[in-house]
């Protein structure tokens, strides 16, 4: 018979076969699942973290939710490099897979920090140094000015003036006292009068010498001493030579027969 002529395939090469035609269709399969099915997957539940660094928080907020995250701002920093609001830091970083309506945590930026300028105003050239400096500021332009009331090589103004805020490291003009000018010396000097000496006078005498002088006539204290002229002044303050200004009091002791 016609069955009989057929010959029977060894049994150890049909097993060989089916191994093969197991291994190439897995290899298919595989292939197909890795290059279409698995990326569609994962097109819908997984995406890359997009770059949120050196942006506003708000550009950053709208790159995120466009590919499906959200951000968690987990820290403020100051930095002079990284404008405020902006983003310095974030995590994951980015083209990190993560799973759609993930957080990404973002450090954001506070800018310069900033300080108000602290009062200078009386003080020395050095003792301002010190203290800007002690503020993370710096001396700018320093000019002199003559000035009645600063003593001269004290401060007389800043630019910022006191308390406005500016950014850490900037520099702050100060302007310097000169002193007095002469035409100002010189009014004092001649408003100035050297004290006479009324000890020794009675006390209208007293009084007319120091109106002559410009000067006037203190407190009056009256006491009894016997060793001593009765109604006369015995001292007086300042003393006979002093120079004062014009209008300064002189007040005396006076001696009497009877003290209050």
């Amino acid at each position: 018979m016609a069955e009989e002529n057929i010959k029977q395939v060894p049994k150890g090469i049909s097993v060989i076969i089916v191994i093969l035609i197991s291994t190439i269709i897995s290899f298919v399969v595989s292939f197909f699942g890795y290059f279409y099915i698995f990326p569609e997957i994962e097109k819908k539940t997984y995406v890359r973290v997009v770059d949120v660094r050196n942006i506003p928080i708000e550009e950053a907020s709208k790159k995120l939710n466009s590919v499906g995250l959200k951000y968690e701002i987990v820290e403020q920093v100051e930095s002079e490099s990284i404008p405020s609001g902006y983003i310095v830091l974030q995590q994951p970083l980015p083209k990190t897979l993560v799973k759609k309506g993930s957080e990404v945590l973002v450090v954001l930026s506070k800018g310069v920090p900033m300080v108000k300028v602290p009062g200078l105003k009386m003080k020395t050239l050095e003792e301002a140094k010190k203290l800007l400096f002690e503020y993370g500021l710096s001396i700018g332009e320093i000019k002199e000015v003559e000035s009645e009331d600063i003593e001269k090589g004290k401060v007389v103004s800043t630019e910022p003036q006191e308390g406005v805020e500016v950014k850490k490291g900037s520099s702050v003009n100060i302007v310097i006292s000169k002193g007095k000018t002469i035409v100002q010396k010189v009014k004092e000097e001649v408003k100035k009068v050297v004290v006479p000496n009324i000890v020794n006078k009675s006390l209208i005498e007293a009084k007319k010498l120091l109106e002559q002088r410009g000067l006037l006539l203190g407190n009056v204290k009256k006491v009894c001493d016997e060793d001593k002229d009765f109604d006369i002044v015995i001292s007086q303050t300042p003393k006979a030579g002093t120079t004062v200004p014009k209008g300064t009091k002189v007040n005396v002791v006076y001696n009497v027969e009877e003290a209050e």
